[in-house]
């Protein structure tokens, strides 16, 4: 049996850059948190955001993510056509 990776959805991309060949990307999440404010006396909700996953890649995995990713983005960004 396979073993199962933890899914995470994140929401944006924190930092990134490049070092001694390897690609380093953080990618975030936004968790909507409640604050409670005193001076207006009632309870808001904050956004947070915090990293979601570091990756890792070399120039080859990044480059297939790239195409990847860049495809999908391509694909669901383009007008729908209709006859």
């Amino acid at each position: 049996m396979a073993k199962e990776v933890e899914v995470t959805y994140v929401t944006g991309l924190g930092t990134w850059g490049f070092l001694n060949g390897v690609i380093n990307v953080s990618l975030t999440t936004t968790r909507w948190v409640p604050d409670y404010d005193p001076t207006e006396e009632k309870t808001k909700v904050v956004p947070y955001v915090e990293i979601a996953a570091d990756l890792r890649l070399d120039l080859y995995a990044a480059q297939q993510l790239h195409e990847a990713l860049g495809d999908l983005i391509s694909q669901n960004t383009k007008p729908k056509v209709e006859h």
